[in-house]
């Protein structure tokens, strides 16, 4: 009888089993490793251009805020000029108003009338003088309501019937010029007199000391 040892064969399929388990094994731990580090590259990826995209939206975000701060200093700027100009208009303003006043003061006087003082606040006036007789204090008070201001300057309304034009001579040139009744603007309203006292100066001469009141248009 042939007797055949089996044991080296089925060994030898044992071991050939063995190894293609190992390599199945390590075909699928490659896969495994190869789709992990490919999901990890896929991740990286993604995470670097939501970075890039970060990164531009805080650049975005910061010349934002300097154009917002710029805009914010110019306004503050703006605000700043705005009050000085108020502040030249204002001191403007009241420069030109006493030299206005002034200037219709001596439109307005008669040879025979002396002021002895004038004072004013917010354009309510009040003027003390003298003048040679109630006729001279009546052409005075008449002139001053008849003192005008105009695009021109001072003057003094000549006429002013016809409801088209206004002759009107300007007190700095002297000469008389037809101006319309809108450019035409009263300088002194409200002409009252508060007393008049009969007197006489140092040679005897008989004179009226007198008081009045008055506004002065100064937004004229």
């Amino acid at each position: 009888m042939i007797r055949i040892n089996l044991l080296p064969v089925k060994a030898h399929r044992k071991a050939e089993a063995g190894r293609q388990q190992l390599i199945l094994f390590a075909l699928v731990l490659a896969v495994a490793v190869g789709g992990n580090l490919y999901a990890w590259q896929q991740k990286s990826a993604k995470e670097g251009a939501m970075q890039v995209q970060v990164n531009k939206t805080q650049q975005q975000i910061a010349e934002l805020d300097r154009v917002i701060s710029e805009v914010k200093d110019i306004n503050k700027k703006e605000e700043e000029l705005k009050t000085k100009l108020g502040a030249l208009d204002k001191l403007k303003a009241g420069r030109a108003g006493p030299v206005k006043v002034l200037d219709a003061l001596q439109t307005a006087m008669p040879k025979k009338v002396w002021l002895l003082s004038v004072s004013e606040a917010g354009g309510a006036m009040k003027i003390d003088g003298i003048a040679l007789s109630q006729d001279d204090l009546a052409e005075f008070m008449t002139a001053l309501q008849n003192v005008v201001d105009t695009p021109q300057g001072i003057g003094r309304l000549v006429a002013g019937d016809n409801a088209k034009e206004s002759r009107v001579e300007l007190s700095t040139e002297g000469k008389v010029v037809n101006l319309v009744p809108s450019q035409v603007t009263p300088f002194f309203t409200n002409v009252k007199l508060g007393t008049d006292t009969q007197g006489a100066d140092m040679s005897g001469a008989k004179t009226v000391k007198f008081s009045l009141s008055l506004a002065a248009n100064y937004s004229a």
